[in-house]
């Protein structure tokens, strides 16, 4: 089974051979390459079952010298 990881995503982006098609990232704007495996009940339109591994790319940005999630989705 797949373990849940994090990575920076210029760093995932050449590991399958490519290149991010954007700028780097700055000193307060961060993205990364994040699989999870998300447990619970209930279950939401869209959602992914229960235990399987999901994808997300989520860009964090610095604001007042705090982190915090800017964006969170399931494509780049």
């Amino acid at each position: 089974m797949p373990m849940p990881s994090i990575q920076p995503i210029y760093v995932k982006l050449e590991t399958l051979g490519g290149r991010a098609p954007y700028l780097p990232d700055s000193t307060d704007k961060k993205r990364f390459y994040v699989q999870i495996i998300a447990w619970g009940e209930g279950r939401m339109t869209g959602s992914a079952v229960s235990g399987e591994l999901q994808t997300l790319f989520i860009t964090l940005v610095r604001e007042n010298g705090e982190w915090k999630i800017d964006s969170m989705d399931t494509a780049p």
